[in-house]
Formats: structure tokens, sequence, C-alpha cells
């Protein structure tokens, strides 16, 4: 997950337990429960929004490889990279992958 939806996430969670705190503290809860709650509300909720976050982006990357047009591809790289040096056969099996995903 990119490290601005951690911190998005991060201070999401917060501003959700601050509210979920005042809300308790309004109805009479005591702090051991409302500082706890808040707690594992604060722990918790980042948790859930980061794989939440990381499902939108795997499913994202399926759908964008699954368009892509992958049948033969390692016998297109094999036949493009035949006596090639190694560095010159990995910057075209890159370019060739590359292409292949735009």
């Amino acid at each position: 997950m990119p490290i601005g939806w951690r911190r998005i996430a991060w201070f999401v969670s917060f501003v959700i337990a601050l509210a979920l705190a005042g809300e308790m503290r309004g109805l009479g809860f005591g702090w051991p429960a409302t500082l706890g709650l808040a707690v594992v509300v604060w722990i918790v909720l980042p948790v859930i929004i980061s794989q939440l976050c990381a499902a939108f982006v795997l499913l994202h990357m399926q759908r964008r490889i699954s368009r892509a047009d992958f049948d033969g591809l390692a016998d297109k790289i094999v036949d493009a990279t035949k006596g090639l040096p190694p560095d010159e056969q990995e910057a075209m099996a890159k370019r060739m992958i590359d292409d292949t995903l735009k």
C-alpha cells in the first residue's frame, strides 16, 4: 500500500476513534471503556483500510493483466532475445513485457 494511503488510513481511523470517544463520553461511559475502545478502533481500522486498499490495487492489476495479450509472450521473448548478450536480453524482455501491459 502506498505510504500516502497509510497516512490517510491512520488519519481517518484517528478521527473516527476521536468521534467514537466523544460520543461514548456523551452517553456516560467511563474513561477506561472509552479509551479502550478508541485505541482498539485506532489500531484495527487502519489494518482493515489497508487490506481494502490492497484488494483494490490487486483487483485493478489483475484486470489489467487479464486484458493484456500474454499468449505466447514467453515464446516471443525467447525468439527475440536469441543470440543477445545477457544484459541486452534482460532489457529486451522487460521492454516487451512493458509494451504488452500498455
